[in-house]
């Protein structure tokens, strides 16, 4: 095969792994700033927190322990994104080395994209529980208004 059609044949077989990075990159750009929401609503709430009548006060640590979990859940939503990310790179890199030093790795570009998928579903079932966590913090601070 020559040079210029092989790294074209490597281009065509990297295309799927290469927009899943860029997929991947957005849905990490909207959970960073949930994950960033979080933390500064709970540091407003906290340092709120003792200048609140003693109803809103019970109200206000039901939130702040609320943000306090989408904090965790979206931290490894945000982890997994990552790995996704990573292990999709991995996949390219394995099928470059595959086609220029034509190592055996069909395994290994398996695996990684295999994990990368993995991840990034795991990913999203986390993203869904911090959105349904989220609606039951809105619920908390609206609930005088909503009864």
């Amino acid at each position: 095969m020559e040079p210029a059609s092989q790294i074209t044949s490597i281009l065509q077989a990297s295309i799927a792994p290469v927009s899943m990075i860029s997929g991947i990159g957005l849905l990490l750009l909207s959970m960073s700033n949930r994950y960033g929401r979080a933390i500064d609503r709970a540091r407003i709430l906290s340092a709120t927190h003792d200048k609140m009548d003693e109803a809103h006060r019970c109200s206000c640590q039901k939130q702040i322990r609320m943000l306090y979990e989408r904090c965790h859940i979206l931290r490894g939503v945000i982890t997994l994104a990552s790995s996704s990310i990573f292990l999709v790179s991995l996949t390219i890199l394995f099928l470059f080395l595959t086609h220029y030093f034509k190592m055996p790795l069909g395994s290994y570009i398996a695996a990684s994209f295999v994990g990368s998928m993995v991840c990034l579903v795991a990913s999203m079932v986390l993203f869904i529980k911090d959105i349904s966590i989220s609606l039951k913090a809105l619920k908390e601070e609206l609930d005088s208004f909503i009864k």
